[in-house]
């Protein structure tokens, strides 16, 4: 496929992205896998899911926040310096200084990230748990994002005997996690070792 029958083939798509896709195509000579990936990490393409997902996952209080008359400073500073202690600082004397002026009621929230707008595909508000599995997160089971977990779960012997209790430990699914990182990779390995509709639990595989 041609980048032009590409590109033409994408609605609403804006005159700078073409002229971008078309100079990444015929001076810097890529291919449309990597302009496509370009494109979309600089939010000149959205993928019409992102905008279901952010639906899906808008928490009213939190869009409130950003628009307060002080979450401007806040964005302006991480935008520039990243998250430091500056900016926990800064949050916490801009909420206080609300308060007292406002008296309306208390806020106090200890994550800038309520205040900044989520951008990049992020489907979620906080930026302190950035360097969290998203199965250690609050949000997993609110967004549903166990499917692999409940999948790994729902895997049993034809004698009722789950997957996850067979290996003489009820922490199986922790065990599970801290090796492969996450419950996706752990259900593909799984996956790749048995035909999952045909395990069989040790006590039926050596009778």
């Amino acid at each position: 496929m041609s980048s032009m029958s590409s590109i033409s083939s994408i609605s609403s798509i804006s005159s700078k992205t073409y002229t971008a896709w078309n100079l990444l195509s015929s001076v810097g000579c890529l291919p449309d896998e990597i302009i496509l990936k370009i494109v979309y990490e600089f939010n000149g393409l959205q993928h019409p899911v992102v905008k279901l997902l952010f639906n899906e996952t808008k928490v009213d209080e939190w869009e409130r926040l950003r628009k307060l008359p002080f979450s401007r400073s806040i964005q302006t500073h991480y935008y520039k310096h990243g998250l430091d202690n500056e900016l926990l600082t800064l949050l916490n004397d801009k909420q206080n200084l609300y308060f007292i002026y406002n008296c309306s009621s208390y806020i106090h929230f200890k994550d800038p990230g309520y205040f900044i707008r989520r951008e990049h595909g992020r489907l979620y508000y906080t930026l302190l748990n950035d360097n969290l599995n998203v199965n250690e997160t609050s949000y997993m089971n609110l967004w549903k994002l166990d499917r692999s977990k409940k999948n790994i779960e729902s895997i049993k012997c034809g004698c009722g005997k789950r997957y996850i209790y067979d290996f003489g430990s009820p922490n199986h699914l922790t065990t599970l996690l801290e090796n492969y990182g996450s419950y996706t990779h752990s259900l593909h390995s799984i996956k790749k070792k048995y035909k999952i509709n045909k395990w069989r639990c040790n006590r039926c595989y050596n009778e």
